[in-house]
This record gives structure tokens, C-alpha cells and sequence, in this order.
């Protein structure tokens, strides 16, 4: 059954003698005394209250595990885009749902819209500075009716970048774009997280061939930026980003409440930084992360080997993880030793592989009852280690604490 049914048959469904869902919240606690016969009454419109909109259409907007990054899929995208006409209440609602994401295509014509939008919702003073340096705002024929930057909560930060020059080179000509793109990423990604209640989930990726983007992630080190990156709870890292000075190090203090940590793409990186160099920002990384619970570590179905700096981090996490799942990794390498580190994790809970090479006995041998006590599961899917000694481990462990 589909979202929307199941939204329309929990709005017709009746309730107590005939009082459905938008009846039973207008229902009055202290009925008024009956009118005079000489009053006129107003017929009353069920209404269904803000905080009830948005349980509903939250349910309506679950993420999606086909869909990247916790984006909309497009069914869901046009039934939130209807209830926007409904009136002022529900399109408030609903924006705040469709904004919450909204750095999520390449499609120029929608990022240039989208840029416009939230250059018209500046305030006044960003743009007269602006305007000061030069940035033509193209003023819409209509005010925007909210300033979206409040309702995002979401960042793609290399689909920020790209919807920002994609602006700049539709507006400007020559070097002049370039400049121009950098400046207002800056004061916008500034506002945003200076207006918004709280940036929740923020990825950074840098690929090869995208090089010219690199300096853009000097942004998140603004004070303004920096100081707001302490509510974040959820941070994904792929790419050849690393290669930048400082951004890991500076991630470190400022994503210090992080809980959910996904680290992917580890081949890209290896063109560009050498192990020595690498082991240093991923330890620091490491020891500012001292609240993640949850950590993913993926090679975008490349199946390539995992760095052993990233293994020997885990100690400085092990206080906290409770949830490692790899994906695609290739653990025949040389260079993947086993996972010694892992084992002063003593509050894991959940160990996963998910289409991974060569998971065997000799990757987990340092793992016993003893190190890892609160062990609950293991989960194997899509690898192909026929390893008997293996599965009887794997066997017992979900044997042991029966969670699954």
C-alpha cells in the first residue's frame, strides 16, 4: 500500500462514533454554551494542526535506501509539491520537507532557479554587499514567500559548489564568474548556517577531474561556518578532498558531535597524498570524532583496499562505535592487516560486510568474546569466503546474543 493511501485512508478513517483524524483535533475540551437563536453561526472548516501536517508528511518523506544521501524520490517530490496548493499552513509544511535537501540535481535550469531564490532571500544587508562587490541579483517578480535557508537541513557540498557556477557562469563572463562563484558560496552557505536551527547531514566529495573545486572547502573553515558545524550528527567523506590542508584537522574540532561517519572512495585518494601524509589527517579526524556510534566505510563498488591508518584509528573511537559496517573492500590486499584496532572496541554491537573480498579468519582473529563483550551480530551478504572456521566464528556470535 502507498504512502498517500495510506495518508488518505488515516484521514477518512472514522473514530469514535463518527470523529475521524482532522475532527478529533477541533473537538472541544469545554463545550461552549449553545448560541442564542438570534446568533448567526460560521460554519467551521476542519483544520488539521501544524504539529499533526508535519508527523504526517515526515511519514510521507522517509528516506529512501535506493536514493543517495537521504534524497526524495520523484513520487514523493510530487505529492509534497501538491500540498502545497492546498493553503498557507500545508505549504508551509511542505516546504519545509522539499527544502530540507535541496542541493540534489545537476540539472542547470533548477540550480540556477534555485540560486535565485536564495540570493531574493538575503537579507538586505548580504545583499547590498553583494551588490557592493560587483553580484547582479536578479530581483524575482514576487518576494519568496519563505527564506529557505531555515528549512535546509541537509548539505551535498560538491552540489552546492556546482549549482553556485553554474549561476556565476550563466551571469557573469570570463574570469569574473569564477570570482563571483566563490564569493557567494561563501556568503550564502554562511547564511545558511548561520539561519538555519541546525544543519543535520553534510557530505563532502571531491573527484578527480574536479580539481578546481578543491579550494572551495576553505569555506567550511569561516568562524561562521565552523562554529555551526557543532550540530552536526551526520557527515559522509568521499573523494580526493583529503589532499586539502587542514580541512580534516579542522573537521575534527568543529564535527566533534558527529554520530554517523561514512568514509568512501579511499582508491581516489592514493593519486594524490602519500600514506605518511594521510595517517596523520585520519588520526585527527579520529580523535576529534569522539561521539560516532555509527561508521561506514565504502569503495563505491571498486573494491579497493582499505588504508591501514584507518584500522589503527579505531582505538580513538573505540569508546563510542557501536555500529561497523564495510562495503566493497578488498581485504586480500597486503596492506589490510587485520582488524586489531577494532578490537578495543568493546561496545560494538553490529559488525557488518556487504560484498567485500576475502573476509576470513585472518582478518578477524584478533576478535574474541573477550575484546568485543557486547557483540550482538555479524552480518555476511554478497561476500564469497567459504572459510568453514570463519562461518562456525560468525555462527557464534549470533548465536551467542540472539538480537537478529
Amino acid at each position: 500500500m502507498s504512502k498517500v493511501k495510506r495518508l488518505s485512508g488515516l484521514l477518512r478513517r472514522s473514530w469514535y462514533g463518527g470523529i475521524n483524524v482532522v475532527q478529533s483535533y477541533n473537538w472541544p475540551q469545554n463545550p461552549s454554551p449553545p448560541p442564542s437563536p438570534t446568533t448567526r453561526r460560521r460554519p467551521k472548516r476542519p483544520v488539521l494542526v501544524s504539529d499533526v501536517l508535519k508527523e504526517i508528511f515526515a511519514f510521507i518523506a522517509l528516506p529512501n535506501d535506493q536514493q543517495p544521501f537521504g534524497n526524495l524520490d520523484k513520487k514523493t517530490y510530487k505529492t509534497l509539491h501538491s500540498c502545497l496548493l492546498v493553503n498557507r499552513q500545508w505549504c508551509q509544511v511542505a516546504a519545509q520537507f522539499l527544502w530540507r535537501q535541496p542541493f540534489f540535481t545537476r540539472h542547470i535550469p533548477a540550480q540556477i532557479t534555485m540560486m535565485e531564490l536564495l540570493l531574493n532571500a538575503l537579507n538586505p544587508k548580504l545583499q547590498q554587499y553583494l551588490i557592493n562587490k560587483g553580484i547582479t541579483i536578479r530581483r524575482l517578480k514576487s518576494a519568496p514567500a519563505f527564506d529557505y535557508s531555515y528549512f535546509i537541513k541537509h548539505i551535498d557540498f560538491e552540489l552546492f559548489i556546482d549549482m553556485v557556477r553554474n549561476w556565476s557562469a550563466a551571469t557573469f563572463r570570463g574570469a569574473s564568474a569564477k570570482d563571483a562563484s566563490f564569493l557567494v558560496a561563501k556568503v550564502v552557505l554562511g547564511h545558511i548556517f548561520s539561519y538555519s536551527p541546525g544543519i543535520e547531514r553534510l557530505r563532502l566529495s571531491c573527484f578527480q577531474g574536479h580539481s578546481e573545486t578543491s579550494h572551495y572547502y576553505e569555506i567550511l573553515l569561516e568562524p561562521e561556518i565552523h562554529i555551526n558545524l557543532l550540530q552536526l550528527k551526520y557527515l559522509e567523506l568521499s573523494g580526493q578532498f583529503y589532499r586539502e590542508d587542514n580541512i580534516l584537522a579542522g573537521l575534527s574540532i568543529s564535527c566533534k558531535n558527529v554520530e554517523y561517519l561514512q568514509l568512501g572512495n579511499w582508491c581516489l585518494d592514493s593519486w594524490c597524498r602519500s600514506p605518511e601524509s594521510l595517517s596523520e589527517d585520519i588520526t585527527a579526524l579520529f580523535k576529534g570524532l569522539k561521539n560516532v556510534e555509527h561508521l561506514e566505510i565504502d569503495s563505491d563498488n571498486s573494491f579497493f583496499p582499505i588504508p591501514i591508518c584507518v584500522i589503527d584509528a579505531f582505538k580513538h573511537i573505540s569508546s563510542s562505535l557501536r555500529h561497523l559496517r564495510f562495503r566493497c573492500i578488498d581485504f586480500s590486499s597486503k596492506t589490510c592487516m587485520p582488524l586489531e584496532g577494532l578490537a578495543t572496541c568493546r561496545k560494538l554491537e553490529t559488525l557488518e560486510f556487504v560484498d567485500c573480498e576475502q573476509v576470513g579468519k585472518r582478518l578477524l582473529q584478533p576478535l574474541n568474546a573477550e575484546s568485543l563483550p557486547n557483540l550482538q551480530r555479524v552480518r555476511i551478504d554478497g561476500c564469497s569466503e567459504r572459510d568453514i572456521v570463519f562461518w562456525d566464528w560468525v555462527d557464534l556470535v549470533n548465536g551467542r546474543r540472539r538480537s537478529i
